[in-house]
């Protein structure tokens, strides 16, 4: 959470990268400290000879708890390469194909083609742009119990020589929904 990094523990060492102007520049790898999805915080900590550690925020400037916090950084479960899919077409329906990076859920909405796009909230909630909720056959759930493995979903009861936009989006286990939904086209 937000808290003063002071009482942090789990401390990444930058190395320098160069001179930004006025400025020394450093850089961390933190893809080997973070594993999974979530939500992390972030600050810097630096100090001179043998002075105390000083913490910096994320807007400039030391930590301080209010204006100055910690930087965020959100991990979201990712799409597997290729992933989701509208497969299989045949004259009333198609297949729903999802594998995610993260053990979770994912949901999907099938509208009319070229109908506005609606919001990752709406997707998980069988809705519309509008907000309106869709008939049951035209929404989806997957529970994904592991990651990087296919699950599908039979769809069906739709008409037939139609084009479709499926709307997707994935949810990982700790509820933390993906921004944006993913389109893909059917017919």
């Amino acid at each position: 959470s937000n808290t003063n990094p002071d009482t942090w523990t789990n401390w990444v060492a930058a190395t320098y990268n160069g001179d930004s102007g006025n400025n020394d520049e450093y850089k961390a790898d933190l893809g080997t400290t973070i594993s999974g999805t979530g939500v992390f915080y972030y600050a810097s900590r630096f100090k001179l000879g043998a002075a105390p550690y000083v913490y910096g925020g994320f807007n400039g400037g030391f930590w301080n708890g209010t204006g100055n916090n910690s930087g965020v950084l959100t991990i979201e479960s990712a799409w597997s390469s290729g992933y989701p899919k509208a497969e299989n077409a045949i004259s009333s329906g198609f297949t729903a194909k999802v594998s995610v990076s993260a053990i979770g859920t994912s949901y999907f909405v099938v509208l009319p083609s070229g109908a506005a796009a609606p919001s990752s909230a709406q997707v998980k909630a069988g809705q519309d742009a509008t907000g309106t909720p869709l008939a049951v056959n035209l929404t989806g759930t997957i529970a994904c119990v592991a990651s990087a493995t296919e699950y599908t979903s039979v769809v069906s009861g739709l008409s037939a020589s139609t084009t479709y936009d499926v709307y997707f989006v994935a949810e990982d286990a700790a509820l933390l929904l993906q921004a944006t939904p993913v389109l893909k086209s059917v017919t």
